[in-house]
């Protein structure tokens, strides 16, 4: 038996003093008090040196030595149910378990128990940073744990350009079979519907709103989590229409790329030698496209074979008779397009206020579909079909959404890839490393609020810069003066595993693997043990009275 408390302070020798007062009181009320008989008296004396003695016992904490297996060790936090402890602890085969209060007490009892903890299997996720830090030298292990219905492994895409895919991934354990939405305000932008038990789930939908963007993940009418980003601008592209005749569906999205900021011209044959031009953000004709939109009929026009030999990309639209039509884009531009009539209906109902020719695309090499109704071919350039009809009814319906999806999805489909202003994964936590990326400039650094980020070039891809950010503050950041980030609270589960995961993943760069030699630990009684055998003797006396 050991007592490590030291007397040296005043405090310390009043409670000395407090507690042989005790005794004094306790041995003068025994004097006065007459026991009727022997036994009555004796079992008086031993409660109240019993009630002494456990008085001490809290105030000096004794403990002793006993030998155990530190080699590992499993800590577990607080929300994980004892049944899965038990279950892991056995699966595992770990001799020791310890809550992270209990853990840490057994740290004070035990100084050096630390440096003879071989491996510490962590269990759950409600662990403080304080606490983590305490541990620098044995090997982890992680074993995150999640109660059902709830969010794990939830990532997506912090900054990006606007009209490009946000990416939402992640997993639950669902009790019953539910369906998970992606919601802006009230508007379902994304869903799945997802089977009882442990599934993965990936929700997308094109960024349509600059600045900070705010959406959220909904499980039935619950909230689960908001998803929040930033968007910049797109660059501007040039959109040449070529048509046979005036039609809405063409007009209405001239005007939404116009409306997005973008370059357009349409080219409209109102007759035989009569070419009707129409220009929407441009102050004189561009000298190249970016992109052709055009139907079948003009698939011979010079302007679309030139554009086609340049590399550029070329959408057919507005079909009528598709077997014919796409035959005709088979002959003029070499590629390879089939398609397969799929009922004798004139259309189908792809959703409301949306149909498609009764069609599909027959699979060919080198060809990717977009939609069930739009797919591309790689040719020099781009070649994209759509069996779509009369987008523009999404519009009148007030469902500029869906409509901003279908073309956002094909426009993306249909371009080049450029290389982004920036980006980052989320989510952000506070106090962690996150890694940025941009497109260069002739700064070596950039700015975070007040923070000077150094940056260096990105050797897997040279068109970017690269720089390490640690965030001490939550919320939205501002970054240089056009673009921002939006640091987490990590307070809930999610972001205590993902706070964990980045801590774990710094720490193993450091970590010892030790075979452990000494497994002689001390132990001790818990407080509330103490208190627990104080109130029992004190119940004991009362009781003792009474009879």
């Amino acid at each position: 038996m050991i007592i490590d408390r030291i007397i040296e302070t005043p405090s310390d020798w009043l409670l000395v003093l407090l507690w042989l007062a005790i005794a004094g009181v306790m041995w003068l009320g025994l004097r006065k008090q007459k026991a009727a008989t022997s036994l009555k008296r004796w079992t008086k004396i031993v409660l109240h040196i019993a009630l002494w003695i456990a008085l001490g016992g809290l105030l000096w904490q004794p403990r002793w030595q006993h030998s155990t297996n530190a080699q590992r060790l499993l800590c577990y936090s607080n929300d994980v149910p004892s049944a899965k402890v038990k279950a892991v602890q056995d699966s595992l085969g770990i001799p020791l378990r310890y809550d992270a209060k209990t853990l840490l007490r057994k740290m004070l009892e035990n100084p050096t128990l630390e440096l003879k903890i071989g491996e510490i299997y962590w269990l759950g996720q409600d662990f403080s940073p304080a606490f983590l830090a305490k541990f620098h030298a044995p090997k982890f292990h992680w074993i995150p744990y999640f109660a059902e219905n709830n969010l794990q492994n939830l990532s997506w895409t912090g900054v990006l350009a606007k009209g490009s895919k946000q990416h939402i991934t992640g997993s639950i354990a669902l009790t019953t079979p539910q369906t998970l939405r992606l919601q802006y305000a009230n508007t379902v932008l994304d869903s799945v519907m997802l089977p009882k038990g442990f599934s993965t789930f990936s929700l997308t939908f094109p960024v349509f709103a600059l600045g900070k963007n705010h959406w959220e993940l909904s499980l039935g009418t619950q909230a689960l989590y908001d998803i929040r980003f930033f968007s910049y601008p797109t660059a501007k592209q040039h959109y040449l229409f070529v048509l046979s005749n005036p039609d809405f569906e063409s007009k209405t999205l001239a005007d939404w790329l116009g409306r997005q900021g973008h370059q357009v011209e349409m080219l409209t044959q109102v007759a035989k030698k009569t070419t009707y031009k129409v220009g929407i953000n441009t102050t004189q004709t561009p000298q190249t496209f970016d992109c052709i939109i055009t139907d079948a009929s003009q698939a011979n026009n010079p302007l679309v074979k030139k554009g086609m030999g340049a590399g550029k990309s070329v959408l057919f639209m507005n079909f009528t008779n598709p077997e014919q039509e796409i035959r005709q884009v088979n002959q003029a531009l070499g590629t390879t397009w089939a398609v397969q009539r799929t009922s004798n209906q004139d259309n189908r109902i792809v959703a409301p206020d949306l149909t498609a020719l009764p069609y599909r695309f027959i699979e060919k090499p080198l060809q990717q579909p977009i939609f069930d109704e739009m797919a591309v071919q790689k040719k020099q350039g781009k070649v994209g079909v759509s069996l779509l009809q009369e987008t523009f009814g999404l519009m009148l319906s007030g469902d500029s959404l869906r409509y901003a999806k279908i073309w956002y999805n094909t426009l993306q489909a249909l371009l080049a890839k450029p290389v982004a202003e920036a980006q980052v994964k989320a989510p952000l936590l506070p106090q962690t490393n996150i890694q940025i990326a941009f497109a260069p400039s002739n700064s070596k650094q950039t700015f975070i609020n007040t923070d000077t980020v150094y940056t260096s070039p990105n050797p897997l891809q040279q068109a970017q810069q690269m720089g390490k950010f640690v965030p001490d503050t939550t919320g939205w950041q501002r970054w240089q003066d056009t673009l921002g980030l939006y640091v987490e609270d990590p307070t809930s589960p999610l972001l205590k595993a993902a706070y964990l995961s980045n801590f774990l993943a710094a720490s193993q760069a450091t970590a010892i693997q030790k075979k452990v030699t000494d497994n002689t630990i001390f132990q001790a009684l818990a407080d509330e043990y103490w208190y627990l055998l104080i109130l029992l003797i004190m119940t004991l006396l009362w009781l003792e009275t009474k009879l």
